[in-house]
């Protein structure tokens, strides 16, 4: 049932579509003639300091298809150069920082919003006049601030699509824009979810997922009305990769984290299956979206949708039984373990002050989650996944991806879990000893 209120949110997501769907660019047909000024892909990546775009950079830097990366980031608001901040996110995910030193990576600093992205004018029509593909990974994580704040976001991605149609490359540059899954947050969770737009009701409720959707709108009408090669992915749930390094602030972190000796000594099971994968896996599956011949892609994928998923799933049990082996605790189901957390938060409010001088107690950042958690609840049992998630179908991603076709592609297993927890442990957040229950 749509409230007022979504339905309030829902005329100003499409006030949004309208607004930045009206007099797209347009490139005179004869600049059309012009082949790119380096042989090859050129590729431009934005938001290459994140998890997924530190994998993105590492993963077309090496690929023999392409010939230059441009990687975009915004400036930082203290004035820390970009080289110096790639290197550090490099560092901090295990990928070799070496990266940064190849030939074909130009780190470039610009805003979308500004003119010319704040570049000089021979950097920005050496780009212009270069790059054929163009991966817009960049976006603001933010679960809390309404719509407007992510009006430069969608601002940003017109700028994009402008971009590629006023490009004077023979070839209109594709645009691969990844959404998120998260989009369908109302949908409901019986629902197999086809590769397709979806209806603007399923994203009502949080800022983050109506901007995702409003973006997604303004992608499909540019298809449409110009010769845009754009494609939406919709990225599932992505685990650390061969290193192991998964956000600690990450829901499934932190519950990962109460299961330990600084929690409640349990973490939830579910007979369902997960259909998760990690970055490496996540940026391959991009860089063959990058490359699907267009015929092809119209063919396959003919709404311009595609999910990353994994095309193996896996149960979460076994993943689970991984994760008390590893850190203790024992398997309990959902709705038990919420209330744990619950009750541990009441405790937590109940506690005095450390006195002076005394060390802080661990605080167990599942309390933090809770509001989310109880999201989870809300449809545990009619979900298809495991927690209740909703299932999204995948053929389309998988017929346009060589790498989510291999009927070999590796599933998440007992050793991805143990890198994991083996990261969370070098960095502080869950403790060496395991909790053993008697």
């Amino acid at each position: 049932m749509v409230t007022r209120t979504d339905q309030a949110r829902i005329v100003e997501m499409a006030g949004l579509v309208s607004k930045y769907t009206s007099d797209f660019a347009k490139c005179p047909s004869y600049y059309r003639q012009i082949p790119s000024r380096i042989p090859g892909s050129v590729v431009l990546v934005t938001g290459t300091t994140g998890s997924l775009g530190c994998h993105l950079l590492e993963t077309l830097a090496h690929s023999p298809l392409i010939t230059r990366v441009y990687a975009l980031n915004r400036p930082d608001r203290k004035g820390r150069p970009l080289r110096d901040r790639q290197v550090d996110a490099l560092r901090e995910r295990g990928i070799p920082e070496g990266v940064v030193n190849l030939e074909k990576v130009i780190l470039v600093e610009g805003e979308l919003t500004s003119p010319n992205w704040g570049l000089t004018e021979d950097l920005y029509n050496e780009i212009h006049n270069s790059v054929t593909h163009v991966l817009h990974n960049a976006w603001r994580v933010d679960f809390v601030s309404p719509l407007a704040a992510f009006e430069p976001n969608i601002s940003g991605v017109r700028t994009l699509i402008d971009f590629c149609l006023t490009s004077t490359v023979s070839t209109t540059p594709r645009l691969v824009f990844t959404s998120s899954l998260i989009d369908a947050l109302k949908a409901p969770h019986r629902l197999q979810i086809s590769e397709d737009p979806i209806p603007a009701a399923w994203a009502v409720g949080m800022g983050y997922s109506e901007a995702k959707w409003v973006c997604e709108e303004i992608l499909f009408a540019a298809c449409k009305a110009t010769p845009l090669d754009g494609l939406v992915v919709r990225v599932g749930q992505i685990t650390g990769g061969k290193g192991g390094a998964w956000a600690t602030t990450e829901w499934f972190s932190c519950m990962v984290q109460s299961a330990s000796r600084d929690g409640v000594g349990c973490f939830p099971d579910d007979k369902r299956l997960m259909d998760w994968f990690p970055f490496e896996l996540a940026s391959s599956a991009l860089l063959d979206f990058l490359h699907t011949p267009p015929a092809y892609l119209s063919e396959v994928a003919p709404s311009r949708v595609v999910h990353l998923v994994h095309p193996r799933p896996v149960p979460w049990h076994d993943i689970a039984a991984e994760v008390v082996r590893q850190v203790g605790g024992r398997l309990v189901p959902f709705q038990e373990w919420l209330h744990a957390v619950e009750a541990a938060a009441v405790l937590e409010k109940s506690r005095p002050p450390p006195t002076k001088g005394a060390p802080k107690p661990r605080r167990m950042r599942a309390i933090s989650l809770i509001p989310f958690y109880h999201a989870l609840n809300m449809n545990m049992r009619d979900g298809a996944r495991a927690l209740g998630l909703p299932a999204w179908d995948g053929p389309r991603g998988v017929a346009a991806s060589p790498t989510l076709a291999d009927p070999d592609v590796a599933q998440l297993g007992a050793d991805d879990v143990r890198r994991w927890v083996g990261y969370w442990r070098r960095v502080g957040f869950i403790r060496d000893d395991k909790l053993e229950l008697h």
